[in-house]
């Protein structure tokens, strides 16, 4: 079962109607948070949904995926709950990933930050000093820098991989390699995570497009790394997927388990199923629009739900 916010098209209730209810899927599994950013905040997996700082609003412009939001580089970014931060911590010993598409607009402070729980063994990816490539930290220091001059105007990826199991964080942009670092060793803090700003060092705020950032709680493949990247064209990192799968009721054997017909007004007699195998419902149109069915006069002979 689906509920939408607003009214469907009828292309829209056509596809519906032939492949069912589309569900989302991870492109690459393990997700623990993913911010979209297509229109909105919301985190959508999980409940942290962020919240614009920053004196005026935080703006969308076209990203690499729909809409991104757009920073202005003066004192707006993304901040996650704090209460959740701890999950931000990776202190199990597992490792994680971030992906994020991005485009530099200005860069106009030393180490301005995509996305950052802190300073030290904390991690984060950013500018490297003033230069116009990236450099990023899982835990211990600065992974050496990336060699791509990410401030061209064109839309980049970042992936940052901890990995203490093969004792590394990997850093890639645009799909390659571009740096390494030992012995990852993650400490914790009481930070919120932030997009656009560092919390432990702050006025390091973003200038541009910001885009599908996902974090995961696992060191991510160069294969899965690929598929992200595909090329330059990308892959949103949720595909919506319909289940094929559907509930028929046609009312041979009664009404469905624990269901009754329902209305605002008195049911008569003839409501119910009938000889046929069928539900009829015989009261007027305003009476019945409380039933759970239909609400309408006649013979409702099936229903289905798909999803």
């Amino acid at each position: 079962i689906a509920i939408w916010d607003r009214a469907l098209s009828a292309a829209e209730v056509a596809d519906l109607t032939s492949g069912g209810i589309p569900v989302p899927v991870q492109v690459v599994p393990g997700l623990i948070a993913y911010w979209p950013f297509d229109g909105n905040l919301y985190d959508a997996i999980g409940d942290n949904h962020g919240e614009a700082m920053g004196t005026d609003d935080i703006g969308y412009t076209g990203g690499q995926f729909g809409e991104g939001i757009a920073l202005d580089g003066i004192d707006q970014f993304v901040q996650t709950p704090v209460e959740n931060e701890e999950m931000f911590d990776f202190q199990d010993g597992t490792g994680f990933s971030i992906s994020a598409w991005f485009t530099v607009d200005s860069f106009t402070k030393s180490w301005q930050a995509l996305i950052a729980k802190g300073e030290g063994n904390r991690w984060r990816v950013h500018r490297r000093g003033g230069e116009n490539v990236f450099t990023a930290n899982g835990g211990n220091a600065d992974v050496s820098q990336g060699t791509t001059d990410v401030s061209d105007g064109g839309v980049h990826h970042i992936v940052l991989v901890s990995d203490p199991d093969g004792g590394e964080v990997r850093f890639y942009v645009d799909g390659e390699l571009e740096g390494t670092s030992g012995a990852p060793a993650i400490q914790s803090n009481d930070n919120p995570m932030m997009i656009g700003e560092n919390p432990d060092a702050r006025n390091r705020t973003w200038h541009g497009m910001i885009d599908d950032v996902g974090i995961w709680d696992r060191p991510i493949t160069e294969e899965e790394i690929a598929l992200i990247y595909n090329d330059g064209g990308g892959t949103a990192l949720l595909s919506a997927e319909a289940t094929g799968k559907s509930i028929t009721w046609d009312f041979n054997d009664g009404l469905p388990e624990g269901s009754e017909v329902a209305g605002t007004a008195e049911h008569s007699e003839d409501e119910g199923v009938d000889d046929s195998g069928a539900l009829v419902l015989t009261r007027n149109v305003a009476s019945q629009t409380g039933g759970w069915l239909s609400p309408e006069i006649g013979t409702v002979s099936s229903f289905t739900i798909d999803f």
